[in-house]
């Protein structure tokens, strides 16, 4: 089965080859056949890559992004006639109507679990290393893994899940220990479609998730205690807002799966003795340093 990079990549070199020579597109009327016109600044890194007249793609306003040899340019800008009659089929369609779909399978109830594992990716290019740090629930932790991944969805806001989650259930699938439960460096249901990159993990693997995420995506927060807030979308609460150690800075947690908003904010703040959450925490800097070795041995080579 084609993995969702190769797809996005398929569908964009379709919509591109589409246009009519001596014509041009804008590039937020192609992320749009693509589904979502938050894909614009992802096309745009994209194009010199695609095996497709991708200097017929232009900016908002008409300036050239890569000069072609089809139409005149003038002061920066394409003089040719704008095509807009895109088939809307794009990936991104598909992938927000399984959003909805995976929506209706969360169980925000608590699932028992006794050790909890942090999960981050650092990146060289396309590829992903993801770290793995296992801890009890106690706070001692135990082991580390980390699994090499090849990573080609581009980054789109709200669709980190397709990005990075089919790397971290590989990840998972292939460590050398069982794995309980998961503390992700993304969203769970604090998330505008409800269903973040922890939600999507967790309803994949059958395990509870907690979402950890450095900035708040969507929603409001209301203080109840120093170091603790409420995270509402519309008025519904779906995570909270932690203050750990001496962070002045807050971080934004939600429940992924199979662990109700109270645990997981729970469970969260039991593990900041700093800003992030340990298991979070040390996953970040268990892929770093493991990027960081790679980097450097690449270059000895």
């Amino acid at each position: 089965m084609e993995g969702y990079g190769l797809r996005f990549r398929k569908d964009l070199e379709s919509i591109i080859r589409s246009i009519p020579e001596g014509k041009v597109a804008r590039i937020g009327d192609i992320a749009r056949a693509m589904g979502d016109i938050r894909a614009s600044r992802a096309i745009v890194s994209m194009l010199p890559e695609l095996d497709a007249p991708f200097w017929r793609v232009v900016r908002e306003d008409m300036s050239v992004i890569i000069e072609g040899p089809e139409f005149e340019v003038n002061n920066g800008r394409a003089l040719a006639d704008i095509y807009t009659d895109f088939p809307h089929k794009g990936i991104l369609r598909e992938l927000r109507k399984e959003q909805e779909e995976m929506r209706s399978s969360l169980i925000l109830e608590d699932r028992e679990f006794h050790e909890i594992t942090g999960v981050d990716i650092a990146y060289i290019g396309n590829h992903g290393f993801v770290a793995l740090t296992r801890f009890d629930i106690c706070g001692n932790h135990i082991e580390d893994y980390v699994h090499r991944a090849r990573i080609d969805f581009p980054y789109i806001p709200t669709y980190l899940s397709y990005r990075e989650g089919p790397a971290i259930i590989e990840a998972v699938e292939s460590a050398p220990f069982e794995i309980e439960s998961l503390m992700v460096d993304g969203n769970g249901i604090l998330h505008p479609e409800h269903l973040g990159i922890a939600s999507y993990i967790g309803i994949k693997l059958g395990i509870p998730t907690i979402g950890v995420a450095k900035s708040l995506l969507c929603g409001e927060v209301e203080w109840s205690e120093k170091r603790k807030g409420i995270v509402t979308v519309n008025g519904k609460k779906v995570g909270c807002a932690l203050l750990g150690g001496r962070a002045k800075n807050p971080v934004y947690v939600s429940p992924g799966n199979l662990i109700s908003i109270e645990m997981a904010c729970e469970t969260a703040f039991r593990f900041m003795k700093h800003r992030i959450p340990e298991p979070v925490r040390r996953a970040h800097r268990v892929a770093t340093e493991f990027r960081d070795r790679v980097k450097s041995q690449e270059k000895e080579c």
